[in-house]
């Protein structure tokens, strides 16, 4: 292995780990998380293998790329979970709004109707509803709103 061979030359003078670095799986996931994710001694361990051998700088360069897009895809996807969230209580929101106008408007037109209702029996007549088309300028915009015209 390469970082032996830098070890064997004495460039870790003063690192007593960096000769087993890349040992095993475990101390190699070890040595990533510590110079990619923490940013430790980088320089002090990379560098020295990719001047022996210069094609380990394409892997180093993989592995850094491979890192830095999870990160950034880790932090993204807390973005769009936000996101995604606040919309749905924007839309929850909405819906409450939506439901009170409902209400609201479904009060006015039960007071326009039994304003409507000149003989109190309850119930609208056609000559009632007609008659309130015409001279009742709120219930005739209600019912223009329904899309409801009386010839």
């Amino acid at each position: 292995p390469i970082n032996l061979e830098v070890a064997a030359k004495g460039t870790y003078e003063g690192c007593e780990r960096c000769p087993r670095a890349f040992s095993s799986v475990q101390s190699s996931m070890l040595t990533f998380t510590k110079t990619l994710i923490a940013g430790d001694s980088w320089g002090q361990l990379a560098v020295p293998i990719i001047e022996q051998s210069p094609l380990t700088h394409v892997y180093f360069l993989i592995v850094l790329t491979t890192v830095c897009i999870a990160v950034v895809n880790l932090i993204l996807a807390a973005i769009v979970e936000a996101a995604n969230q606040a919309r749905i209580e924007g839309d929850r929101q909405l819906a409450i709004l939506k439901e009170a106008q409902f209400v609201k408007a479904q009060e006015e037109f039960i007071t326009l109707c039994k304003d409507l209702d000149m003989d109190e029996t309850g119930n609208l007549s056609l000559d009632e509803l007609k008659q309130g088309f015409h001279e009742n300028t709120d219930f005739g915009s209600c019912m223009k709103a329904m899309d409801i015209k009386f010839d």
